[in-house]
């Protein structure tokens, strides 16, 4: 197995305005995305790999993500203590959740737990075992910033 290319090992992103609009880049610093956010209901990321819309009809409803065309991409729904389980058309499961009381760290995991990635302070670390498609790992890092951005405050007191 070939080892993950440097480019899709850490995404990082940024807030250059105070509009709800953050860049992501890879660690060499190319763009690989740009995710808006609408509201606490919407936004929309932008790639080179095609535009997802993220949707949530209600603050407790499931979360959808389409592609620009309208397809499903994927549906997120909620689970205790701000858990959210990330499934994919096709069957594939990854979960999202803190992984501290301060919610200063966060990890994206498979249905097995075993992790796959680390957000934390503007960065998302995928795991050097995961082959992550560049395409994937831009909605994963533009779904953490949503997520954080997005949190209900009752759960998430401590960021």
């Amino acid at each position: 197995m070939h080892p993950a290319s440097q480019h899709r090992t850490v995404l990082s992103w940024i807030q250059p305005t105070l509009a709800e609009r953050y860049e992501i880049y890879s660690e060499l610093g190319l763009p690989q995305a740009v995710l808006t956010i609408s509201d606490r209901v919407q936004a929309t990321l932008e790639s080179r790999f095609g535009t997802y819309l993220i949707d949530r009809s209600t603050q407790f409803a499931n979360i959808t993500v389409n592609d620009a065309d309208g397809s499903s991409i994927a549906t997120i729904r909620t689970g205790w203590w701000g858990r959210l389980y990330l499934t994919f058309h096709d069957g594939r499961e990854l979960r999202f959740n803190a992984s501290s009381v301060f919610r200063s760290r966060w990890i994206w995991s498979n249905a097995e737990g075993d992790p796959r990635a680390v957000a934390q302070r503007g960065q998302i670390f995928f795991s050097p075992d995961w082959p992550i498609r560049e395409g994937l790992s831009a909605l994963l890092a533009g779904l953490t910033i949503y997520f954080i951005v997005t949190k209900p405050s009752v759960f998430y007191r401590f960021w």
